[in-house]
C-alpha cells in the first residue's frame, strides 16, 4: 500500500510525511539497481532504508560512565589513540573546514555537499531546494555521530546514547575537542573490537521510543538520589 499523509483533522502534513511522499516518488522514478520498479520493490527498499539507517544504528563507542540527557548538550575532550581514531573517522566524510571548528553542516551521502550522482541540472536544483527546506530535519540525521556508552557494563542490552558532533577541533596529533548533542538512546544489540585499532569499539543498537527514553531517563534522574525505584534498568525497562 501506499503511503498516505496526514488527513482530517490535521490536513497539513508534517515535513517528515512530505519527505517519506517525496522519497516514495523518487523511488518510483529512479529505482535502486538491485530492486524493482514494481510497488512491492520500491517499499521493501524504503522500509530497508528506514530500518538500517534510523531504527537501527552502529558506530564506533566512547566508553565513560556518566550522567547524559537528551538535548543537553557537553563536552569532551579526546587524547588516547583509540578516541583520536574515532573521531578522524566520524568526520573523515565532513570537509576540513568542519575539522577546525567553524560550523558543521549536515553531509547527505551522495548528495551533500557533493551531487555527483545527480545526472541533470534540473534534478540538482530539486535537491538543492529539498535540502534547504529541510534544514532541521537534515541536522537531526546527518550530522557526524557515535555511540556514547554511559553506562556499565559495557555489553549486549545495556543502554548507551548517540550523540552528535555539532563543534570540532582536531588538533595536528590527532587530539581533539568536541561540544556533543545528546540526540537518542539506544539498546546495544552488539559490540565487538575493531581488529588493531588499540581497544576501540564498535556497536550496534536498537533506538528506544520515545516514551520507553522517558522511562529511561526518569530512572537516570531517581537514581541519583538514591536507588530509583529499588530496581536496576534491566528490571524496570522491557528488553527487546
Amino acid at each position: 500500500s501506499r503511503v498516505v499523509l496526514s488527513a482530517g483533522n490535521n490536513p497539513e502534513p508534517s515535513k517528515e510525511e512530505q519527505l517519506v511522499h517525496k522519497g516514495c516518488q523518487a523511488l518510483e522514478t529512479y529505482p535502486p539497481r538491485h530492486h524493482t520498479a514494481s510497488s512491492s520493490g520500491i517499499y521493501q527498499c524504503l522500509y530497508q532504508t528506514i530500518l538500517n539507517s534510523h531504527i537501527r544504528f552502529q558506530a564506533p563507542v566512547f566508553y565513560m560512565p556518566t550522567s547524559v540527557q537528551l538535548g543537553s548538550p557537553y563536552g569532551l575532550h579526546f587524547f588516547e589513540p583509540r578516541y583520536r581514531l574515532l573521531i578522524s573517522d566520524c568526520m573523515r566524510s565532513f570537509p576540513v573546514s568542519a575539522r577546525r571548528g567553524e560550523e558543521i553542516k549536515p553531509c547527505v551521502p551522495g548528495l551533500s555537499p557533493s551531487s555527483n550522482n545527480i545526472t541533470t541540472v534540473s534534478q540538482n536544483a530539486e535537491v538543492q531546494s529539498l535540502l534547504e527546506n529541510n534544514k532541521d530535519i537534515m541536522k537531526e540525521h546527518y550530522l557526524p555521530t557515535f555511540i556514547h556508552a554511559h553506562q556499565s557494563p559495557l555489553r549486549r542490552n545495556t543502554p548507551a546514547c548517540i550523540v552528535q558532533v555539532r563543534h570540532c577541533i582536531i588538533q595536528p596529533d590527532g587530539s581533539a575537542d568536541v561540544f556533543l548533542q545528546p540526540v537518542s538512546y539506544i539498546w546495544i544489540e552488539e559490540i565487538w573490537e575493531r581488529p588493531g585499532t588499540g581497544s576501540l569499539y564498535e556497536a550496534r543498537g536498537i533506538r528506544m521510543p520515545k516514551d520507553e527514553s522517558e522511562k529511561y531517563e526518569m530512572w537516570c534522574v531517581m537514581s541519583r538520589y538514591g536507588r530509583g525505584d529499588g530496581r536496576g534498568w534491566a528490571q524496570m525497562l522491557p528488553i527487546p
